[in-house]
């Protein structure tokens, strides 16, 4: 007698290539209508940012807020309660790779940022730290009062 249904691997799989053509038609049918498009996620590899670069050369205009916390240890924790409230874990590798890759990314692009807003999360009430529009950076914190992770990670951004 054949099993029914799918693993929950095989399932995983089948909504993982349902999500990448789907964004993947989105992205494209919003640069051919030369219409807006927002993406939420991590631009932790190299590869991440040709969706901005494709977007940039499309002649559209780039705005990131990135909002980042103060330490890996922070963003394991925040990973860790939501996988034990229910939501979805992320192994600890991704989790390590996603923050020192976001970091180190924007710092070497963000010359293709038309308005970066900088955020820290660290706290239980965000804090706006600064507004950066080509080139011009503009603080909401005093410059001896910028986080740790923006000092350390930023250099270039701040410049």
């Amino acid at each position: 007698m054949k099993k029914q249904g799918l693993t929950y691997k095989e399932a995983g799989q089948l909504a993982d290539e349902f999500v990448f053509k789907e964004f993947d038609r989105r992205y494209k049918d919003a640069l051919n209508r030369n219409d807006h498009f927002v993406y939420e996620g991590h631009f932790s590899e190299e590869t991440s940012w040709n969706l901005i670069k494709e977007f940039k050369e499309a002649g559209y205009k780039i705005d990131m807020i990135f909002i980042g916390l103060a330490t890996l240890k922070l963003s394991q924790d925040r990973v860790h309660y939501r996988a034990i409230n229910g939501g979805h874990n992320v192994n600890a590798y991704d989790i390590q790779n996603n923050y020192f890759g976001n970091l180190e990314t924007l710092n070497k692009h963000f010359s293709l940022i038309d308005n970066l807003s900088l955020i820290d999360n660290s706290k239980n009430i965000p804090i706006y730290i600064a507004q950066v529009n080509v080139a011009k950076v503009k603080l909401f914190v005093k410059a001896n009062l910028l986080p740790a992770w923006v000092v350390k990670y930023l250099p270039d951004v701040l410049k």
